[in-house]
C-alpha cells in the first residue's frame, strides 16, 4: 500500500490536466465506510492524506453505499467502501455531471460500477439558464436522444435481451436494475403473443425488430393494465390499487362463504 500512495503522489505532482482515478484503493475514507467489524483511524488516514496531497474530490455516487463484501453470512459478513472514483478540480469543471453508479455485487466480492457522463444534465442546465436559445434547445434534444448511448448500456442491454430469448440466461455481468424485469429463465413455448408484449426505452428500430422476431412478441407502449392497475413510468400510488384491493376482498368473501369462514372486514 505504501507503494500505491507514493506512486499517486508522484503522478499528482506532474498532472495539470483533468484527472480521474478509480478502482479498488483497499482503504476507507471514514469510519462509517465499514460495517461488520471495527474500523480504526489508521484505516482512514492514508486515504485522506492521499486526497489532500493529490487535490482529489469524490465523484458523486449512486446506488449501493458499500462496494465490497467478504461474501460471508450473518454476523461474520463485512461491508466496506474501498472502491472509489476520484477526480481533480479540472475534471470537475470540465465534466460536472460525472456520476458513478454502484450496482448489486451478485457473484462478485466487489460491486460493479458504471461511470457516466450525463451530457443531458448539462444541456438541460444551460437551456434552463437561457430558455429562449434555439441552439441550446436543439442541443438539449440531441443530448436527450443520445442519453442511453452516452450511458454506455444501449448495445450491452440489447445483446443481453437477445441472449435471454436465445438461451434463456441473463449474463451475470449485467447486474443493473434497468433490466431486473427481464426473465432469467427460458421463455416457455406456450407464451400467448396476444396477451404478452415487450416494453422498452431507447432501443432503435433495428434492435426492436430483431428482438420481436426472436421472441415472437410485439412491442407496445405504456400505460397498460395489469390486474386492473394501470402500469406506467410513474410511481404507482395507493389509490391506483383500489380496484385490485376490491377484487381481492370480493374473492376472500366468496371463499369465506363457500367454506363457512367468517367474512373479513376491509380496513
Amino acid at each position: 500500500m505504501v507503494a500505491l500512495w507514493s506512486q499517486l503522489y508522484a503522478l499528482a505532482a506532474d498532472i495539470t490536466q483533468p484527472w480521474l482515478i478509480l478502482g479498488d484503493f483497499n482503504a476507507i475514507m471514514a469510519i462509517e465506510d465499514k460495517i461488520g467489524s471495527l474500523a480504526g483511524f489508521s484505516e482512514i488516514q492514508d486515504m485522506r492524506n492521499c486526497m489532500t496531497r493529490c487535490n482529489l474530490n469524490v465523484i458523486k455516487t449512486l446506488g449501493r453505499q458499500f462496494t465490497w463484501s467478504n461474501k460471508k453470512e450473518g454476523v461474520h459478513r463485512v461491508f466496506t467502501r474501498i472502491d472509489k472514483v476520484l477526480a481533480n478540480t479540472q475534471w470537475d469543471d470540465l465534466f460536472p455531471t460525472t456520476e458513478a453508479g454502484f450496482l448489486l455485487e451478485r457473484d462478485y466480492d466487489h460491486f460493479p460500477m458504471i461511470l457516466s457522463f450525463y451530457e443531458i444534465l448539462l444541456a438541460q442546465t444551460l437551456l434552463h439558464n437561457d430558455p429562449t436559445s434555439i441552439n441550446l434547445a436543439i442541443e438539449e434534444k440531441d443530448a436527450n436522444d443520445n442519453s442511453l448511448s452516452q450511458h454506455g448500456l444501449l448495445s450491452i442491454l440489447s445483446q443481453a435481451i437477445k441472449d435471454v430469448f436465445a438461451i434463456g440466461k441473463l449474463l451475470k455481468e449485467i447486474n443493473v436494475t434497468s433490466i431486473s424485469l427481464v426473465r432469467k429463465l427460458p421463455v416457455p413455448a406456450s407464451v400467448n403473443p396476444v396477451k404478452s408484449s415487450i416494453y422498452s426505452y431507447g432501443l432503435d428500430q433495428q434492435n426492436k425488430d430483431e428482438i420481436a422476431n426472436r421472441s415472437g412478441l410485439n412491442f407496445d407502449q405504456l400505460p397498460f393494465k395489469y390486474l386492473g392497475v394501470s402500469i406506467s413510468a410513474r410511481k404507482i400510488k395507493v389509490g391506483d390499487c383500489n380496484l385490485l384491493v376490491e377484487k381481492i376482498m370480493a374473492k376472500i368473501k366468496e371463499l369465506g362463504t363457500a367454506t363457512g369462514v367468517p367474512e373479513l372486514e376491509a380496513v
